[in-house]
């Protein structure tokens, strides 16, 4: 398909250095840079700088974001009480052929979604990209209400969005002026429509992952593993994000402790067997043993900034004193560089990644793990199934230890028995942004 070339303003909030490896702004940002990197002009506009502090010379402030250029104006936001004077009179001096505007499911309550206006007086088409996970009343029962309610920094928004009466997003998502909707995952274009909430076009662009995110060679991984201190029979299962507990952390190392528990009894039943019967019953032993006697260890790569959620991690470690669990587990706090943290997860087995709650669609976390080879442990919750479908992948019900315990034990008997049969776990091709970029070209041309 030849490139026609657009104009496209890209509006959303919240855009700044501090946030830029995590969802949407991840997606967002790769959206812009792959239109460009496609012959489209594509202007940021975003609120997550002050540029008050920065304008010279009446001169819009932009800085350089991830190596895209992102515009600050006061804020992006237009709710319905407020129209935003700045924010329309930027857009219509743009003159874009294509608004991209950034929306979840609450912003359809309290933003105008109205199309912007060209100087002539013709609406800009506008597509909305839709980032939002939808929940259910039974999703945050199972998180539990007052754990919801303690962590509503991630959750407050979602907890509104559902309970929120259904005639009333679905009346305002109607009444909006987008010509079409984008999100990154089918499962919650299927949700939209399943719930009638949306009855125009969606269309699904799925993300991408960084180039960086290969198998290393074997030699690599064997000094990463060394380095953190692991034997060839250690089965490792790793946890990278952050320690906010809506992630997961706290419920895998429950699930970990029983784990651990459930190892140590099969451990001492086989040592029984092999003792008693170990003539007439050799190889039934020898087979359990490759699937129970297991050196379960844990690597918890808590990934934060070093003013925020200090308390998680203070906790995290206090859970970690004096337990039995303590001797099997590693932390590492802090943002890693991206090449070493991609040796930490080669140099594990297993990745367990237990959301609780997904604050945005689609956490790379699970298709970087599956990229390096890794069986993905992680919860029945939205998009996370659909994301690592092509996969081994073992599945657990939210916020729930036990069903937890028994998914990592499950993927740790499928990773020894591998490893026994060395059979080696070859990771599915990994979708590049290049492609991501390319379906997003393909699109605007069509709007």
């Amino acid at each position: 398909m030849s490139t026609s070339r657009r104009s496209i303003c890209l509006i959303a909030g919240g855009i700044s250095e501090r946030n830029y490896r995590l969802q949407p702004w991840c997606y967002l940002l790769h959206v812009a840079r792959g239109l460009a990197k496609n012959g489209h002009q594509v202007t940021v506009l975003s609120d997550g700088h002050h540029p008050q502090n920065d304008e010279k010379n009446g001169e819009p402030c932009v800085r350089m974001v991830d190596g895209v250029a992102v515009r600050y104006i006061d804020s992006v936001n237009d709710p319905l009480w407020h129209s935003n004077a700045q924010l329309h009179g930027t857009v219509t001096a743009l003159d874009p052929d294509v608004v991209l505007l950034h929306v979840g499911l609450t912003s359809f309550i309290h933003q105008r979604m109205q199309p912007r206006q060209r100087p002539d007086g013709k609406r800009i088409p506008t597509v909305g990209i839709f980032t939002s996970p939808l929940y259910s009343t039974r999703d945050f029962q199972q998180i539990g209400i007052i754990k919801a309610i303690r962590n509503r920094a991630l959750s407050g928004t979602h907890m509104i969005g559902t309970l929120a009466p259904k005639w009333l997003i679905r009346r305002r998502m109607g009444q909006s002026g987008l010509h079409a909707l984008v999100t990154q995952m089918s499962t919650t274009r299927q949700q939209l429509l399943d719930r009638r909430l949306w009855l125009r076009h969606i269309q699904v662009v799925p993300p991408g992952i960084d180039p960086e995110w290969r198998v290393p060679d074997g030699a690599t991984i064997e000094a990463m593993r060394t380095e953190l201190g692991y034997a060839v029979d250690d089965t490792v299962i790793v946890y990278f994000g952050s320690p906010s507990p809506l992630r997961g952390l706290h419920t895998l190392l429950a699930a970990f402790r029983s784990a651990v528990q459930h190892e140590k009894v099969q451990h001492e039943k086989v040592q029984h067997e092999k003792v008693q019967h170990e003539k007439v019953q050799h190889e039934k032993v020898q087979h359990e043993k490759v699937q129970h006697d297991l050196t379960l260890k844990l690597l918890i790569l808590s990934r934060r900034h070093m003013d925020e959620l200090a308390a998680e991690d203070a906790h995290l470690h206090a859970l970690l004193t004096d337990s039995e669990i303590a001797p099997r587990v590693k932390v590492v706090s802090g943002f890693l560089e991206k090449d070493l943290l991609v040796r930490h997860i080669a140099a594990s087995d297993i990745a367990a990644l237990p959301f609780e709650l997904v604050p945005s669609d689609a956490p790379l976390s699970l298709l970087e793990a599956q990229a390096l080879g890794k069986p993905v442990v992680t919860s029945d919750l939205v998009c996370l199934p659909e994301l690592i479908e092509r996969g081994h992948k073992f599945l657990a019900r939210p916020a729930d230890p036990k069903s937890l315990a028994t998914a990592l034990l499950e993927a740790a008997n499928f990773h020894v028995q591998n490893a026994a049969n060395f059979q080696q776990n070859e990771p599915p091709t990994p979708r590049a942004w290049q492609a991501m970029g390319q379906e997003w070209s393909e699109f605007v041309q069509l709007v």
